[in-house]
């Protein structure tokens, strides 16, 4: 086929047929069924199903290097191995006017896209889709529809992020689930707006109880938002991620100053009614609804590629101290960052072995945990790479 195309998401994935049937064009069906046992930065292993033809293929550098056919029982064996969940699609193969196209309609993802081809750009630029096909919108070319990142990260052509920060906005009791291609800037502006407007909640609280329990949970949302900061440093700007990040952590570490205190009563109102309190509020809420305070372009273009690398990375790094079992302090604080990223993001990534270590490891306190570490040292290092060789694809 023609390498010039425009491609369009269509309205309604359910009536397909119908809608081909009642505009009187003919068309092909296929089906085909895609998945991968290797994902990396310089090689890809895919497996196809193409109408009971079963193919293997093998990529360097996203450069087909070897394609072979073979048998639908070997097809099973390495389906048991996929990654992750396999990609099912029809494609109804048409001619448009006096133009090539198809309709793949992605069964997991409920989503139907109607890629059109032409001979030159002019034909492209002058293109008018037909009314009746109930166009949603065009898809641009930074919206990746191959089949690696659709497996990995989805689509969702339909997310509004503003209708979502006025969800969070409205009820405090919200409860996040980050949708896998949602874009690194969006996912980082969802998740800190969230974390936002717990604090508040709990400093609102605070001030009318002044119970520990409220003040606890005040300093443990101040300590969230200073663990973004510090982990996610690069995608923001500099100077600004500096400046808040440096101010969350005083705020955390005033917090568990206050709960560990004899005049708790005086000091929390102090802490709470504080000038700087509220000046940091005001600089942050204008920093999450500003889009100048990121960096340029980041190289993670998913959020849930962004929040891998980093848990991975996290996962090495504790897993090190661990063995040398000599910097406590250290250890503690990367507990506390793994603890948060768990917390958040482990159903992300529908792995196991990461909701294993969610679970059985770090729903705990620190003493606690670092005892029973000790205790099921082989078990949890078995974990921690299992689920860093499942995160190490999102590399690719």
């Amino acid at each position: 086929m023609c390498e010039i195309q425009r491609v369009f998401l269509l309205q309604d994935s359910c009536l397909l047929e119908d809608l081909l049937n009642k505009n009187g064009l003919l068309f092909k069906e296929s089906r085909f069924e895609i998945f991968y046992t290797h994902i990396s930065l310089n090689k890809n292993i895919q497996f196809q199903n193409i109408h009971k033809s079963f193919y293997k293929i093998t990529f360097l550098k996203n450069e087909i290097q070897q394609k072979q056919r073979i048998s639908k029982r070997e097809f099973k064996k390495a389906r048991k191995k996929a990654l992750v969940r396999s990609l099912h699609k029809k494609i109804y193969e048409l001619q448009l006017y006096s133009f090539q196209a198809c309709i793949e309609f992605y069964k997991e993802l409920r989503i139907s896209v109607l890629k059109v081809f032409f001979h030159t750009l002019e034909e492209r630029h002058n293109f008018v889709f037909p009314k009746d096909f109930g166009i949603e919108k065009e898809i641009t070319e930074k919206e990746n529809l191959n089949s690696k990142s659709l497996i990995l990260y989805g689509y969702e052509g339909r997310f509004n992020i503003e209708k979502c920060l006025k969800i969070i906005d409205s009820n405090v009791n919200f409860t996040l689930n980050f949708p896998d291609s949602l874009y690194t800037f969006d996912g980082l502006r969802i998740f800190l707006f969230y974390l936002f407007k717990k604090l508040q909640f709990w400093h609102k609280l605070s001030l009318e109880t002044r119970q520990r329990k409220h003040c606890y949970q005040f300093f443990l949302y101040a300590q969230k938002i200073f663990i973004v900061f510090f982990s996610f440093d690069s995608v923001f700007d500099k100077n600004l991620s500096k400046n808040l990040s440096g101010r969350f952590k005083i705020l955390s570490e005033s917090s568990l100053q206050i709960l560990n205190s004899r005049n708790f009563d005086e000091k929390l109102l102090l802490l709470l009614t504080g000038e700087r309190v509220y000046n940091l509020f005001g600089d942050f809420d204008f920093f999450i609804k500003e889009n100048s305070f990121y960096q340029n372009k980041p190289k993670e273009k998913f959020f849930k590629q962004l929040v891998a690398l980093e848990l991975r990375r996290k996962l090495v790094v504790f897993k090190r101290l661990f063995y040398k079992n000599d910097e406590y302090e250290m250890l503690e604080r990367k507990f506390i960052e793994l603890k948060v990223f768990l917390e958040y993001f482990c159903c992300l990534f529908r792995c196991k072995s990461l909701e294993k270590l969610a679970q059985k490891y770090f729903s705990y306190t620190q003493t606690n945990v670092f005892l029973l570490f000790s205790m099921k040292k082989q078990k949890f290092f078995k974990l921690i790479d299992k689920s860093n060789l499942n995160l190490k694809m999102y590399k690719g």
